[in-house]
């Protein structure tokens, strides 16, 4: 009995100091009131004492003025500019390789050979061709030559037989000449006009073989061309100024360009900019316009970052598993040359920017109260749970938030919601001012745990 009475006398001065601490430092006050909340009792201590109706028991954030973006997130991939696919239009064994992976290259240099044996022997079975045929239509020019020269002969004999059958013609009246002589002349006259018509025939036809053997010798020019051709596309050469990024061809690999022409190297332009395709959501490809801001990072470079401006929106949808999404393009700088093709860039769209304006974090507009007083205190002193709501950040509307006022009480104040950024939004209106404490939540806010009442 004595012992339970000690016991008893302890536990008492335990529960004096406890009071006397909790009367003397309001930070143990508020200890002892959570931990009988906690337990589902009732505060032992006024909550004016334990300095929770001075504001500590609430989470809070001041309200700023200053810069406010929005922006769209997105993912991409960045690309060169240009990149341009080198093939071969002419099937051989390559026999020299000149350019390789990340060599700069210029237009025209070369940049790889095909044997040229075959292509060299076609140029000069062609060249011979024409030479064959330039020969033939030398000829053909002799030829028409000849017959004109002919018809010359033949036409001055004419005339001579048309002058011998008239002078018959005189001398048959006179009687000096018999009427056969007339007949002879007149024979030889048939014969030499005869003679005229076969001269000029042969010189038509000779004509026509000389612009047959003319067609020729262009038939044979053209193939001359086109041998020359497949002889130049022996060697292979850079068609812009930029760099090699891919080469798909071995020494001594031959290449066939039957069917299609197979590409050997893939050169970019010059990488000093990039372009960027950012896949962009169907729900935010409305707030994004060419000229737009945009910031983006990728992983090989941990806390760099690298901006752009978008340049391109295209209207081509890409749909995967019924997800739609539409690329932008954006154009980087790249002199420092830190960025390579095919990165995958965490993008960041500054869709729009406000500056000087009033900004809190979104949590204050979904705060709330418990009840909605001044002071944020219940009748008798306690203070009930405050909770939150499902309020958007839309943009025009108009909410509530609480600020905290100097006694620690909380103050509503009707403001005009404008553009919500990240964590923050912009807010406008005659109660609130940079510099106010506007209230987020509760610094305990936690699910509760129910127990039954021990009867303090």
């Amino acid at each position: 009995m004595k012992k339970f009475f000690v016991f008893l006398v302890l536990v008492a001065l335990v529960g004096a100091g406890v009071v006397v601490a909790a009367e003397r430092d309001p930070k143990v006050a508020a200890w002892i009131n959570r931990a009988a909340v906690w337990a589902g009792a009732k505060p032992p201590f006024d909550a004016a004492k334990t300095g929770e109706a001075a504001g500590e028991r609430w989470r809070t954030a001041p309200v700023e003025r200053g810069t406010l973006q929005s922006a769209v997130l997105a993912t991409g991939t960045l690309q060169p500019v240009q990149t341009v696919q080198v093939s071969s239009q002419v099937s051989g064994q390559i026999v020299e390789l000149i350019a390789d992976f990340n060599s700069k290259v210029k237009p025209n240099d070369v940049i790889a050979r095909l044997d040229p044996t075959t292509f060299q022997g076609k140029v000069a079975s062609a060249e011979a061709d024409l030479a064959v045929a330039e020969a033939s239509i030398r000829s053909k020019q002799a030829t028409l030559a000849r017959a004109r020269s002919e018809l010359v002969r033949i036409d001055e004999a004419a005339r001579d037989s048309d002058r011998a059958l008239d002078r018959a013609r005189q001398l048959v009246k006179t009687g000096a000449v018999t009427e056969r002589s007339v007949e002879q002349a007149e024979v030889l006259k048939a014969q030499t006009y005869a003679q005229v018509v076969s001269s000029k025939a042969d010189i038509a036809l000779a004509e026509a073989e000389i612009r047959v053997a003319e067609a020729n010798v262009e038939q044979k020019r053209a193939a001359v061309r086109i041998a020359r051709t497949d002889l130049d596309r022996a060697t292979i050469r850079s068609p812009i100024d930029g760099i090699v990024i891919d080469r798909q061809v071995e020494l001594g690999q031959t290449v066939a360009a039957s069917l299609s022409a197979p590409t050997l190297f893939v050169i970019a332009a010059a990488l000093e900019e990039m372009q960027l395709e950012a896949s962009i959501d169907e729900a935010d490809i409305g707030r994004v316009r060419e000229g737009q801001q945009v910031a983006f990072t990728v992983d090989a470079y941990p806390g760099r970052g690298f901006e752009g401006r978008v340049s391109q929106v295209r209207r081509a949808p890409k749909s995967v598993q019924n997800v739609v999404t539409y690329t932008a393009v954006v154009t980087a700088d790249n002199s420092s040359g830190a960025l390579f093709p095919g990165m995958t860039a965490n993008v960041r769209l500054i869709v729009d920017t406000r500056k000087d304006v009033l900004r809190i974090p979104q949590a204050a507009l979904r705060f709330r109260p418990a009840q909605p007083v001044a002071d944020g205190q219940a009748q008798g002193g306690q203070v009930k749970r405050a909770r939150t709501v499902n309020a958007t950040a839309e943009e025009g509307r108009r909410a509530r938030i609480y600020l905290l006022g100097a006694d620690g009480g909380l103050k509503p104040v009707e403001v005009r919601v404008g553009l919500a950024a990240d964590t923050m939004v912009e807010v406008s209106g005659d109660g609130v001012q940079a510099g106010d404490r506007v209230v987020t939540g509760r610094l305990d806010d936690a699910p509760e745990r129910r127990r039954a009442p021990l009867g303090f």
